[in-house]
């Protein structure tokens, strides 16, 4: 583990104290010595002048200071008390075994004789430490030297207290530093615990982990850090709660959208795309991190892309691909944040069903147009026949009042056509009006009603159906369909053709069929021949409204069902089959 900063700062901040303490225990300790000795010698300098007095009363050096010695002796018995001749030889002494002068010359004397006073410090090789010496010329009555008196003190009982004491002052601070390091370790070790969790509990969390309250008791600060951290990611959890919502609102919005939406990045690569970019550029491997042109594969949305890239936004245009036959809507812009572009997005709508929608609109016009005009126009002209004089021809007029009658029921149909058409779109049948019916008795009664037409046309007619086939429908509006499927078969079927109508159960679906013999349906007719007017050339001479296949594929719509066709090419095989499937 890492030293702590907490460690490396109780360590400094003690070791800068003990430097301090240190400095303030040699300055104190010096202060006592010196305080020390300064009493010492004033008081060793007062006892050697009153030697000095006592020897010049007495006039002698020797046994006359004797009695002055050992009352001072008894008074202080640490001091050496000598008296030396003047040539510094020892006459008497206090005789101490604690103060032992070194034999030899004494430095103190000369300079005592020259000031009256003085006064040293030196180490004594015999004691083994320092000693204070000071040191009065012996004077007679007349002036003359007798001698010397010389006062000792040991500095040993001072030296002892001080190195004692400076030993306890360090063995204090060294506990007490050792305490301090120690509680400072265990602290620092204890902190750094917590923080390591802190820190780990916050990796975890920014790996995608709830997160969990961590309340750190090592210190008051900790705890503050801790409660700010969890303040802080409570926070960041509502902005992630908040940011994923609006993500999953915005991923909902974008997978359920009709459009096809891309987004790149600044160098053209797909960075995402919903479900329907998708399916109208399907890829093998995975379009994000691609580039636009591989995935589109169509150099004017290509083109459309690096304009945008190049500063221009938003952009509208309309591409036709045709390779898929399919007409896009474009929509492009820039996204930007503060300036910085870092991408563009695309927005295509398929308005190919539209176009569809919109050339079967105008043809469904035409063909109205077309198929209401040439009746209107032939009632007419024989109206204005009649006007002009046809009346009183009563052959004619009855001749020209049948070609009437015969268009005006063309143009009720077509209207009443056009009122079905328009009644199932706009005001559907209600569940309610659901009933259970057995498909081949419904089949069978629409086959009996086209019989005798049949018959007139000498077709053969044929029912297949094998056991009860029953659904829920809407049976009027059922018959009105397979009815107009078994019209369509007469009308194109030739003379001794035979036209089937079968009815059967298929993979738990209701199956009705209407197979004619008549000439078929060219391919290309064969996607649109379910449109309101819309006619194939091989039935441009035959009577009709143009609007029975579109019923018929209304009402199967509405059963939920679906109506195909399968019509061999042309001049091959003859024959068209229609297939109604109901669930």
């Amino acid at each position: 583990m890492k030293r702590s900063p907490l460690l490396w700062f109780v360590s400094a901040m003690g070791i800068s104290l003990l430097l301090a303490q240190g400095l303030l225990l040699i300055l104190l300790t010096h202060n006592i010595r010196e305080q020390r000795l300064q009493e010492l010698r004033i008081y060793l300098k007062s006892l050697t002048q009153l030697l000095a007095g006592s020897a010049r009363a007495a006039d002698g050096p020797a046994d006359p200071l004797l009695s002055e010695i050992n009352g001072l002796e008894a008074t202080d018995p640490s001091l050496r008390i000598e008296v030396l001749d003047s040539q510094g030889k020892v006459l008497s002494a206090s005789g101490r075994a604690g103060v032992v002068q070194d034999p030899g010359p004494a430095p103190e004397l000369l300079p005592a004789a020259k000031e009256g006073y003085y006064v040293l410090e030196r180490y004594s090789a015999v004691a083994g430490h320092t000693l204070v010496v000071a040191a009065s010329p012996l004077k007679g009555p007349a002036g003359g030297l007798l001698g010397y008196a010389r006062v000792s003190a040991s500095l040993e009982l001072l030296e002892d207290i001080l190195s004692e004491l400076t030993l306890g002052f360090w063995l204090s601070c060294l506990a007490v530093g050792l305490g301090v390091f120690f509680v400072a370790l265990w602290q620092a070790r204890r902190q750094g615990s917590e923080l390591q969790k802190l820190v780990a509990q916050s990796a975890a969390f920014a790996q995608g982990e709830p997160w969990a309250d961590l309340y750190l008791s090592s210190s008051p600060e900790l705890r503050l850090v801790s409660t700010a951290f969890h303040k802080t990611h409570r926070m960041l959890e509502q902005k992630l709660v908040t940011v994923k919502v609006q993500r999953d609102e915005l991923a909902a919005v974008l997978d359920g959208m009709v459009e096809a939406v891309v987004v790149l990045d600044t160098g053209l690569v797909v960075k995402s795309m919903n479900p329907s970019a998708r399916r109208l550029f399907p890829t093998v491997a995975p379009p994000e991190g691609q580039s636009f042109i591989q995935v589109c594969r169509h150099s004017a949305l290509d083109d459309l892309a690096r304009t945008l890239a190049s500063g221009t936004s938003p952009l509208r245009a309309e591409i036709v691909l045709a390779d898929l036959q399919t007409t896009l809507q474009v929509q492009a812009a820039s996204l930007a944040d503060a300036g910085r572009s870092w991408g563009a997005v695309f927005v295509l709508s398929d308005m190919t069903q539209l176009k569809r929608l919109e050339v079967m609109r105008r043809d469904f016009v035409a063909n109205v147009s077309h198929e209401l005009k040439t009746p209107l126009t032939t009632i007419k002209g024989y109206v204005e026949t009649l006007q002009e004089g046809a009346l009183d021809q009563p052959e004619i007029a009855r001749n020209f009042l049948a070609v009437i009658e015969r268009h005006a029921d063309r143009m009720a149909l077509i209207v009443d056509d056009l009122l079905i058409l328009s009644r199932i779109e706009t005001s559907p049948p209600t569940e309610g009006e659901l009933r259970e019916v057995d498909l081949t008795e419904l089949a069978a009664a629409v086959v009996q009603a086209y019989r005798d037409r049949a018959v007139k046309a000498k077709i053969r007619l044929k029912l297949k159906a094998i056991g009860s086939v029953r659904r829920l429908v809407f049976p009027l509006l059922l018959e009105q369909a397979l009815g107009n499927l078994l019209d369509n078969a007469l009308k194109f079927s030739p003379p001794k053709a035979v036209v089937t109508v079968a009815v059967r159960e298929t993979g738990g679906r209701a199956e009705l069929s209407v197979v004619d013999s008549g000439p078929g349906i060219p391919q290309v007719d064969q996607q649109r021949v379910f449109e309101r007017f819309y006619r194939t050339e091989s039935s441009r001479s035959t009577e009709g409204t143009g609007l029975g296949l579109a019923i018929v594929k209304h009402v199967v719509l509405l059963h939920r069902g679906t109506v195909t066709l399968a019509s061999p090419p042309v001049g091959k095989t003859l024959g068209t089959k229609f297939r109604i499937v109901l669930p």
